[in-house]
């Protein structure tokens, strides 16, 4: 029951973000990656395993360090999750870069 009441709000959503459209190409930047992210869930559910949920690709529009212009950035749950915990373990060990040369204190 709670797979079919995501998957109905998922289609929802995906249905107000394409209603009056006529291709993708119209839809804004951040509408896309809503529609990918939405698809990408509902696809998660239907498989309904643990593997298909770390393979479950996120979107998002993020900004690159030294610059104002957003992208678009795609990982796998996975993937994401994996940079966290690297990000994480750099923090805790004190792993310093300078000038582009890391070294550990």
């Amino acid at each position: 029951e709670a797979q079919k009441r995501l998957i109905s709000e998922e289609q929802k959503k995906i249905y107000s973000l394409v209603d009056g459209k006529t291709t993708l190409d119209e839809l804004a930047p951040d509408q896309r990656v809503q529609l990918v992210n939405s698809i990408e869930k509902i696809n998660a559910t239907i498989e309904g395993t643990q593997v298909a949920e770390e393979k479950r690709v996120i979107c998002r529009r993020e900004r690159s360090v030294g610059s104002n212009m957003p992208v678009t950035r795609c990982v796998s749950r996975g993937q994401r999750d994996a940079e966290r915990n690297n990000a994480r373990s750099s923090m805790e060990q004190g792993e310093a870069c300078l000038t582009g040369a890391c070294r550990s204190n």
